[in-house]
């Protein structure tokens, strides 16, 4: 696995060796966070690899995933803990800790990235620090609600159904996405209510209102010109 992630990355640096190739190598380059998850943690908690630092918000709350300096470890290395998926590759020690892929758990990790941002840049009005946050994802799996069998052979049936539907629980991408969604609602409605806001809301529904009413005055004074 780790020879086929160096393939991948040949011919993206022609100054250092491929497996010297570092996260933090340079952050004048677009930010990139990935997650993998630590094995031994706590609840196993999402563990960030970041391209950039993010000093230590001086806070105990759960949401702060690792704060500090930009990991400074080889990209090959951190391409490995994120595709470590349980059952198809091995873990990845790093630094003394081991670590596998995210999915299971962290499948949307839109939430991770919004409170990473949110930390790094808070507001003093109470305002999300963001304006636009896409999220691209893989598709809705179906739901089939086929009979399961009889007998010794429908118990092992109704056992797998089981596993795969606590697999589905685990790999929930959809409770990320309507919190996330809630979340985008309250920040509008926050939004809207500012005073600045609603008045240049209402400055512009003005605007409109007499920009009608002109069209239609200039229509009546001149009917050709209606089409």
């Amino acid at each position: 696995m780790s020879t086929m992630v160096t393939h991948g990355l040949a011919g993206l640096d022609h100054t250092n060796p491929l497996h010297q190739l570092l996260l933090s190598l340079d952050q004048s380059h677009c930010r990139t966070v990935v997650v993998a998850v630590e094995i031994g943690t706590v609840d196993n908690r999402p563990f960030l690899f970041r391209s950039y630092d993010h000093e230590d918000p001086n806070t105990t709350s759960p949401t702060v995933r690792n704060p500090g300096r930009a990991y400074n470890t080889k990209i090959y290395k951190v391409c490995r803990a994120t595709t470590a998926a349980p059952g198809y590759f091995p873990s990845i020690n790093i630094n003394g800790a081991t670590y596998i892929d995210a999915a299971f758990g962290y499948n949307n990790p839109s939430k991770l990235a919004y409170r990473e941002v949110e930390q790094m840049h808070p507001t003093t009005d109470g305002t999300s620090p963001i304006a636009l946050l896409v999220n691209i994802g893989t598709g809705r799996g179906t739901q089939t609600g086929a009979r399961q069998p009889s007998g010794s052979h429908g118990t092992i049936q109704r056992c797998l159904s089981i596993l795969r539907s606590a697999v589905r629980y685990i790999t929930n991408v959809h409770d990320v996405e309507e919190d996330m969604r809630h979340m985008a609602e309250e920040h509008t409605e926050g939004y809207l209510q500012k005073p600045e806001v609603s008045q240049a809301i209402n400055e512009d529904a003005r605007t409109l209102v007499r920009f009608k009413g002109a069209r239609r005055n200039q229509l009546a004074a001149n009917p050709t010109q209606s089409t």
